[in-house]
């Protein structure tokens, strides 16, 4: 049966395997080939199963063999566009606004002079600096120029409120008595903190206390409200910022007439605040705001 076998696949010879679980051996021309079997069993190959297998196992070694060729995604439905999706919304910056400058504060109840080192004074309980109350600078959006005329370079501005009085003012004395609308002249009106801290740190030969009888301390003077004015008279210069200002005819005239107008004379002879006397110096109370700043002033 074996012999048979072989001639019908080529005539090969091939040899019994044996039957402790040799390999059977098959030559086929020049190519030979050995299949291990399991032991006790016995097992030849046809020909043409051995050269199908050994050219499997060629192509496999050599990757000579058919692709596996990739599968195509079968194209379904068309499927609708994914909406779209606006980037997120960045609100605007919003655009700059200038801001007036925050006016200066009074300070914290302590006063030094850089041109003074170690001397210091402090603000009582009741908020007074050497006799004087504390005042808060006017914004700069509450101050006007004076009228034309009527003041030298140290009175630029004004408060709105004592500016409209004192052209009302004016108006009346040009019709009274024009003498002394063009001797009137104002010699201070607004000052800042800054302003009036050069002012009493300016004489570093007197003490706190003796520069507080004339001027007040910065924070302190009611010349940062922009509701004071300090008046002099054109015929008589020698008596600005002097007690001899309420002896001449401007100062006459607004000791009779500037309450008419709602001005108030800061500093007579014998004031609470023990400030010198001041004939040349007048604020502004005409309105209830107005009032209201000075109210501490008037008790």
């Amino acid at each position: 049966m074996q012999s048979d076998q072989a001639g019908r696949s080529g005539g090969a010879a091939a040899a019994p395997a044996g039957r402790d679980g040799s390999a059977d051996r098959t030559e086929i021309g020049t190519l030979s080939v050995e299949v291990t079997v399991p032991a006790f069993r016995t097992h030849r190959w046809p020909a043409r199963a051995v050269w199908a297998a050994a050219l499997a196992t060629f192509a496999l070694a050599t990757g000579c063999g058919p692709q596996r060729q990739e599968q195509q995604p079968v194209p379904g439905p068309m499927q609708p566009a994914p909406p779209h999706t606006a980037p997120p919304h960045t609100a605007p910056s919003a655009p700059h606004v200038h801001k007036p400058p925050v006016p200066d504060k009074p300070p914290e109840g302590v006063l030094s002079c850089p041109n003074q080192p170690g001397r210091r004074e402090t603000a009582g309980a009741d908020g007074r600096m050497l006799g004087h109350l504390p005042y808060r600078e006017a914004p700069s959006g509450d101050l006007v120029r004076p009228p034309e005329g009527f003041a030298t370079g140290s009175c630029t501005r004004l408060h709105a409120d004592a500016g409209a009085a004192l052209d009302a003012m004016l108006a009346a004395a040009r019709a009274e008595d024009p003498a002394i609308a063009d001797a009137m002249v104002g010699l201070s009106c607004f000052r800042s903190i800054k302003r009036q801290a050069d002012i009493f740190c300016s004489k570093p030969q007197l003490s706190f206390a003796e520069r507080a009888e004339a001027s007040a301390p910065p924070g302190f003077s009611e010349h940062a409200t922009g509701y004071a004015i300090d008046f002099g008279d054109r015929t008589r210069p020698e008596c600005d910022l002097e007690a001899c200002f309420a002896e001449t005819p401007v100062g006459q005239w607004l000791a009779a007439n500037a309450p008419r107008f709602g001005f108030v004379l800061s500093f007579p002879s014998g004031n609470s605040q023990g400030v010198m006397y001041e004939p040349w110096h007048w604020r502004f109370e005409g309105t209830d705001k107005a009032r209201a700043t000075f109210a501490q002033a008037r008790d």
